[in-house]
């Protein structure tokens, strides 16, 4: 697989989990726990502390 295929394929997933996980969060609290900005630096924390 191309590097610039496995980037793409990276940047999705970390999309999909990114929003699979806010949406638990917020079953699990109970209330919505999403804005765009917040997901996306929570994201990126976890994947760049992994």
């Amino acid at each position: 697989m191309p590097a610039a295929d496995r980037a793409a394929a990276a940047t999705r997933l970390r999309q999909d989990v990114g929003g699979l996980a806010v949406t638990l969060a917020g079953r699990v609290v109970g209330e919505p726990v999403h804005t765009i900005a917040a997901e996306r630096r929570t994201v990126d924390r976890f994947f760049e502390a992994h």
